[in-house]
């Protein structure tokens, strides 16, 4: 692979990680779209009270996998413990999509999933 390449690829990759690292913290600023729109669209019982369960559930279930995490990057190294990581957050965000459209039940265990 060439020099320019390895550049370029590093630079999406950088931006990939920080674009995942937030994922965290817009948790609770998306809660009142996900509600709205679930609340037009899919189930107009939901309440935008239940946002509170989109922005808990991210942090419960980080907190639950980061022994998992760390024997996995023990085993396998940081870099590809990383990359695992990345696709799976990436593939996660990208569920929610299609979630978001059946019911508040499936986005809560995507965004679980997000962890």
């Amino acid at each position: 692979m060439t020099f320019q390449w390895r550049g370029a690829l590093s630079v999406c990759g950088a931006f990939l990680f920080q674009l995942i690292l937030g994922t965290t913290y817009t948790d609770g600023n998306m809660g009142p779209y996900i509600m709205s729109y679930l609340h037009k669209k899919v189930d107009s019982s939901q309440l935008l009270s239940s946002t509170i369960f989109i922005a808990t559930i991210h942090p419960i279930c980080q907190g639950s996998m980061i022994i998992p995490s760390g024997y996995l990057e023990s085993k396998i190294g940081p870099r590809y413990a990383s990359f695992i990581s990345t696709i799976l957050i990436l593939g996660a965000t990208t569920l929610t999509y299609f979630t978001i459209k059946m019911s508040f039940m499936m986005v809560l265990l995507d965004r679980k999933s997000v962890v």
